[in-house]
């Protein structure tokens, strides 16, 4: 490894706990926001259901894009469609 090299390879592990937090993150918001809807706390047009299903993705597709998991980001970035399309039609 050169010394160009250690600044970088010294800052990989924070990245990866860095990008596992927000994973979590995405996964709990994805989470919270379907239970919230199904327990009646929130209306599925609701903005904060829509920005935790659009939060909680873009979370989750990071961390996808950065681990190269190409099938699950495709899953992601389709969620994202799904929630913001008809959102942006309806208003």
């Amino acid at each position: 490894m050169s010394a160009t090299d250690a600044p970088t390879a010294a800052r990989a592990p924070r990245i990866a706990r860095l990008l596992d937090a927000a994973g979590w993150i995405g996964i709990a918001l994805l989470l919270g926001a379907y239970a919230a809807l199904e327990y009646g706390a929130v209306e599925d047009d609701s903005t904060l259901y829509l920005a935790a299903n659009v939060a909680g993705a873009y979370a989750v597709a990071t961390v996808c894009a950065w681990k190269r998991a190409w099938p699950a980001l495709g899953l992601e970035l389709a969620w994202i469609a799904i929630t913001l399309v008809p959102a942006w039609s309806t208003r």
